[in-house]
């Protein structure tokens, strides 16, 4: 599947990708791993259930990305994304 595809060339060792960054839209295409049309899984949260997608899940758990935990500690800090 393309999110596969797209993660396991972001962890290539020869290619020093840092970060990925996901537009989650269903839009020309269903870009939405959550939430979009498309999906072969459902998550329920709140009495409402959204379009899901297990590849997405499979590759961002993997060890060589950095967790949206909060005791994660930043690599970088909001000025120096901002190039500041």
């Amino acid at each position: 599947m393309w999110i596969t595809d797209l993660y396991s060339y972001a962890h290539s060792s020869n290619r020093g990708i840092r970060m990925v960054v996901w537009f989650n839209e269903d839009k020309e295409t269903d870009w939405a791993v959550f939430g979009g049309v498309n999906g072969e899984g459902n998550f329920r949260y709140s009495g409402a259930t959204y379009k899901t997608y297990s590849d997405y899940k499979s590759a961002v758990t993997r060890s060589a990305m950095l967790s949206s935990n909060s005791g994660t500690p930043r690599l970088l800090t909001d000025l120096q994304f901002t190039g500041q």
